[in-house]
């Protein structure tokens, strides 16, 4: 909670457990200076921390409170159960407050505002991953630098932003749809980001955000979570029917099974990519779009999640246009887990611990077939890494889900899927070393490779590999 909220939920408590051993011949004076001290700091609070829904039973109860000695023949019973309900309502505020979740619009660094549209792009299909695949062609948003708004519209913007991110459990991205792309710069390197699975959402808009910011055009591919054509019902069966197939670990065929529905995916995926590439390539040839001659899709990169990792990595086999790639905490698949990756690469992740021989021979299948992933994958990563160079970054404390938006939804890791670490510090650390990354490979026309670790990030613990053609 924040500082006047929790505040005002210890005022409304104490005049509540006041009020409820009250007399009917109770002190005027008291009370009015009890209903006066509740305004005040219920005024107090919404101007300066202003509202959100969390919030709304605290208010109810601090009114309730504040009426509850001018109910006319009230009976000490009925003063009671007021006080009760007012207890409860304010027990409301304050669970919803720590447990349910709540980002507050962070801005970006970087010089730029940041406009998004959507791109119309064309994938081939059949797919060869079987007929269990799902089908759908991706929804990708274009998300680039754009001239900022003019004074009286960035007010409006605002005051949409604020009222929006009261209302919903997450806050709108500030990003200006359709806005006009910024006049005083070069062209935009491209990068490519895929979420994790089953890749139907962005759970990074933070980090989108900063690189677009910072003079990056950042193309997000994300997948519907209902096929056109399709019931929920229908669609959702699909889904789940995909998911057990790729995580079905009863047997070792059923493991071999998912794990070559995990290479294929990626394969496929990857491509989507390169399709991605020749959309943004059109809009750069057109004379009559806004990104005519602005979008450099020489210069690209690719960045994923978790799964999006892999497709991140498996990308750069299939085009040299793609330079630098970064894989956030996911495992490799395709040609990047037996080969590596051959652009600059950096890998950025928790720390991570070779599954232990317990893990290995575990009679829990789920225990047994993850840790052999692990083993099989680590042990790739590390020779890749030495053969092929790259930057590995281990952040201590971080779990899963810090590389993403989502642990910063809620202070409890038991909802935010968190790590130790504060989800801020560790979305400062992620931003600082991705910014710089692209920054270098993309946006220099000399790159160089990565420093060692930085003295203002103790807790990332950096191993840099020179490529061969960087040793020579």
């Amino acid at each position: 909670m924040r500082l006047l909220e929790l505040i005002l939920a210890l005022t409304i408590a104490a005049c509540t457990i006041r009020l409820a051993g009250l007399e009917r011949a109770a002190s005027t004076q008291w009370i009015r200076g009890m209903q006066l001290l509740l305004a005040a700091m219920l005024v107090a609070q919404l101007l300066v921390e202003g509202w959100r829904w969390q919030m709304f039973p605290a208010y109810a109860a601090a009114l309730l409170v504040a009426a509850i000695p001018s109910l006319p023949g009230l009976s000490a019973q009925g003063l009671f159960w007021s006080a009760a309900a007012s207890v409860a309502l304010l027990a409301m505020s304050v669970v919803s407050c720590l447990l349910l979740p709540f980002v507050a619009p962070q801005s970006a660094h970087g010089p730029y505002a940041v406009g998004v549209t959507t791109v119309a792009v064309n994938v081939s299909r059949p797919l060869d991953v079987g007929a269990d695949e799902l089908k759908a062609a991706p929804l990708v948003w274009l998300w680039y630098p754009a001239e900022a708004p003019a004074r009286g519209e960035r007010f409006a913007t605002l005051l949409r932003q604020r009222i929006s991110a009261r209302l919903r459990a997450l806050a709108p991205a500030p990003a200006a749809p359709d806005a006009p792309v910024v006049r005083n710069a070069t062209k935009f390197p491209v990068v490519i980001y895929f979420d994790g699975w089953p890749e139907d959402k962005i759970q990074n808009i933070a980090l989108i955000l900063e690189l677009a910011s910072r003079g990056l055009a950042v193309a997000t591919v994300q997948y519907p979570a209902r096929l056109p054509g399709t019931s929920d019902a229908s669609d959702a069966q699909m889904r789940a029917q995909l998911a057990r197939q790729m995580t079905a670990y009863s047997s070792d065929a059923a493991f071999e099974r998912s794990v070559q529905l995990d290479h294929s995916r990626a394969q496929t995926h990857a491509r989507d990519a390169i399709a991605v590439l020749e959309a943004l390539s059109k809009l750069d040839a057109d004379t009559g779009s806004r990104f005519a001659r602005r979008l450099d899709t020489q210069r690209a990169g690719t960045i994923g999640f978790s799964y999006g990792g892999a497709i991140a990595a498996e990308a750069s086999h299939l085009d040299p246009r793609i330079r630098a790639v970064i894989n956030m905490d996911g495992r490799h698949w395709g040609q990047s887990l037996q080969q590596g990756v051959q652009r600059p690469y950096m890998f950025i992740c928790e720390e991570l611990a070779m599954p232990t021989a317990a893990d290995l021979t575990s009679a829990d299948p789920t225990i047994r077939y993850e840790a052999i992933l692990d083993q099989v994958d680590y042990s790739q990563l590390a020779a890749n890494l030495q053969a092929r160079g790259g930057i590995r970054v281990a952040i201590a404390g971080t779990a899963h889900m810090n590389f993403t938006d989502v642990a910063l939804r809620s202070p409890l890791r038991r909802f935010s899927g968190g790590g130790s670490i504060d989800a801020r510090r560790a979305q400062e650390i992620i931003q600082a070393y991705v910014v710089e990354f692209f920054s270098r490979y993309l946006s220099s026309t000399q790159p160089r490779l990565l420093d060692s670790p930085w003295p203002k990030f103790p807790e990332a613990r950096v191993q840099i590999w020179s490529s061969p053609e960087e040793s020579k």
